[in-house]
């Protein structure tokens, strides 16, 4: 019984750690729903399914276009997150 009593104490813990990733994940995907066009532009080598963004899948397609893009996961992450602001005047 007293097993049935932790489970709510544990998904709410598990909400707690994923909340974060999951506000930061849909963020990043609101981000490139704007931009993925004009990135294709600047990267012609990548293909439509390359910038595919399917839900719970950001971290595998960024190392696909790092992979194709000679960088790092993490290069492609800023970029995409700072793509809006480096493109003001």
């Amino acid at each position: 019984m007293k097993i049935e009593k932790d489970i709510p104490d544990k998904v709410n813990q598990y909400d707690e750690i994923l909340k974060p990733r999951l506000s930061e994940e849909s963020s990043v995907q609101s981000i490139w729903e704007r931009i993925k066009d004009e990135y294709h532009l600047k990267y012609p080598n990548l293909t439509k399914r390359d910038l595919s963004y399917v839900p719970g899948a950001f971290d595998k397609m960024t190392s696909l276009i790092a992979s194709k893009t000679d960088r790092c996961r993490a290069e492609v992450n800023n970029e995409i997150r700072s793509w809006e602001a480096s493109k003001k005047p």
